[in-house]
């Protein structure tokens, strides 16, 4: 959309720093155990995925940082701050997710706490057979930023998971519309996946395009492609904003309020 005062706006901008994970979960809402090279951007990548983004939007409500696991990543505190002191004043807030297995070092507590008030982290509890650090990531951030510790285990978050590993059709365009109007991720653009230069409504129609689930071009955005200017892109954005739903819908089951709920974090284990 386009705001007087901000210009070009994105409302949530969900944007992996990579999907490299320690945890193996068979309902990754990423699907990172699907991917036999995970991506992982080089530090020169990542700066430049981090610019390309602020060209294509001059301002971003909330800006997600996911992975996998982004405390895997070495460089994450220098880049943090190259986020901070670029463009902590194009957006509204950042939320950063880690999943218990790690303990922030000074580095990033210090990192993390140049966002003021912007930031919120939340550290996923798995249990501590998962999340063997979780209570100390929260000790080392709570204080220095906005945190919260997430319960997985007693008091289960929206009551656990959803299964969304089908890709099989299952709506028409009507059913489909229906969805869309209520499914958490979709509706409104809560949550765009932005994925190597690519924006997509969400993470599941990213993922269905790289498996040729299905072949609609215009519901994908490549920032990479440099046959179409930055305004074009915009365009398409824009033609979003008036859509019922997407292709990826008609192959989804949804994530809302009454979708059926799974143990979170379920393990793989390779027999």
């Amino acid at each position: 959309m386009y705001d007087k005062e901000k210009g070009f706006y994105l409302k949530h901008v969900v944007f992996a720093a990579t999907l490299l994970c320690n945890l193996k979960c068979k309902l990754c809402s990423m699907y990172v155990t699907q991917y036999e090279k995970p991506y992982h951007p080089t530090t020169e990548q990542l700066f430049s995925e981090t610019d390309i983004i602020f060209r294509f939007a001059d301002y971003i409500g909330r800006f997600t940082i996911t992975g996998g696991e982004v405390l895997l990543r070495t460089d994450f505190a220098d880049w943090l701050l190259y986020l901070c002191d670029n463009y902590s004043n194009r957006m509204n807030e950042l939320r950063i997710f880690t999943n218990g297995t790690i303990v922030p070092n000074e580095q990033i507590v210090t990192a993390v706490a140049k966002f003021g008030n912007k930031v919120h982290i939340v550290v996923d509890d798995y249990g501590p057979k998962l999340s063997v650090h979780a209570k100390e990531a929260f000790d080392a951030l709570n204080g220095a930023v906005s945190c919260e510790l997430r319960d997985y285990c007693d008091n289960l978050h929206c009551d656990g998971w959803v299964n969304l590993n089908n890709f099989s059709k299952k709506h028409d365009k009507i059913t489909a519309g229906e969805l869309y109007a209520k499914c958490s991720i979709a509706k409104d653009f809560i949550c765009l996946d932005y994925v190597n230069g690519k924006i997509s409504l969400c993470a599941f129609a990213r993922r269905a395009v790289e498996l040729g689930v299905f072949d609609a071009p215009k519901e994908q955005i490549d920032l990479h492609n440099e046959s179409k200017s930055m305004e074009e892109k915009r365009e398409v954005f824009l033609e979003w904003e008036h859509k019922k739903s997407f292709t990826a819908c008609m192959y989804c089951n949804g994530r809302c309020n009454d979708s059926e709920r799974f143990a979170p974090a379920e393990q793989i284990v390779k027999g």
